[in-house]
């Protein structure tokens, strides 16, 4: 079993990866050396994906130059579904992520110092596509920046 870590394909050939855009917001924080810390893991409850249905206008539009920009939580909802709750004293974000893929996997979001790192963890096999998609997630500060990886077990 090989495990693909796509933070731009660290000891792994490039040539594992299909031309996609979803691989220019793949971006690592430059201070660590593997994945995310899981014990800054972001509570589930947090973390929302954005329905299928929406992704395109977020992606081209909110999201198109900024890696994260902070939302009301009525577009929040608006986005992500009825069932979409922000606890008092954080505000919605929608922030930038990526797959490979999606039916195989899922996202861990966690908190790198003062920025928000987002990485979907999935099973597959080359070649593969890296996909743009995007969260809104539930945060209790203003990020620096946001990060997005993909981790995949081959």
């Amino acid at each position: 079993m090989k495990i693909l870590f796509l933070l731009l394909l660290i000891g792994c050939g490039a040539s594992k990866l299909t031309a996609a855009a979803g691989e220019t917001w793949v971006v690592k924080p430059l201070d660590h050396k593997y994945g995310p810390n899981e014990k800054n893991r972001l509570d589930r409850t947090e973390v929302y994906e954005v329905v299928a249905s929406k992704v395109e206008v977020v992606i081209t539009g909110y999201l198109a130059r900024k890696s994260f920009i902070e939302i009301s939580e009525q577009t929040a909802a608006a986005y992500t579904g009825h069932y979409y709750r922000c606890p008092p004293g954080k505000k919605p974000f929608l922030v930038r992520a990526v797959y490979a893929f999606g039916g195989t996997g899922s996202y861990m979001v966690v908190r790198h110092h003062d920025s928000v790192w987002v990485q979907h963890d999935s099973l597959g096999s080359a070649p593969m596509t890296i996909n743009k998609s995007a969260l809104v997630v539930n945060l209790d500060f203003v990020p620096n920046e946001a990060y997005a990886t993909v981790s995949v077990i081959e």
